[in-house]
């Protein structure tokens, strides 16, 4: 009977590590494609009001990319990004984003960034960080 409830904990563990690798290539192949797309947009069709947004897209993709591959987790970068390194904080930035790329061709890939984003909230729900949140800001 134990032996059987440690093997459902330790399946249980692998499972939840396997959702996260998942997640985290899932987040990096979102930004990805927003990157593309904002190039895509800033080369092509050219929009001197939008080429702003674009811009900021482009930063903010390469910020979650930073976050999904752990650059934040730094102790210099910590105290700015934290909100990144958690994944409520970055599943609500994933929306943001989204809510930037919601026109034209755009919609597609704000669809998967939402998609990507409620899972990562739903995931800080259900995982819990013991860092505190007090100790780990340090300027």
């Amino acid at each position: 009977m134990a032996n059987s409830k440690m093997s459902e904990c330790v399946a249980n563990f692998f499972a939840m590590r396997h959702a996260l690798a998942v997640l985290r290539y899932a987040g990096v192949i979102g930004a990805a494609a927003t990157i593309c797309y904002s190039l895509y947009m800033l080369i092509l069709h050219f929009e001197f009001f939008l080429a702003f947004m674009y811009v900021y897209l482009i930063l903010f993709a390469f910020a979650l990319i930073f976050a999904e591959v752990g650059v934040f987790n730094q102790s210099r970068y910590r105290a700015y990004f934290l909100f990144l390194t958690r994944h409520a904080g970055r599943g609500l930035f994933y929306i943001f984003v989204a809510g930037l790329l919601l026109t034209g061709w755009g919609i597609p890939i704000a669809a998967y960034l939402i998609i990507v984003g409620v899972l990562n909230v739903c995931v800080s729900f259900r995982q819990t960080d013991p860092t505190p949140i007090i100790e780990s800001i340090e300027i």
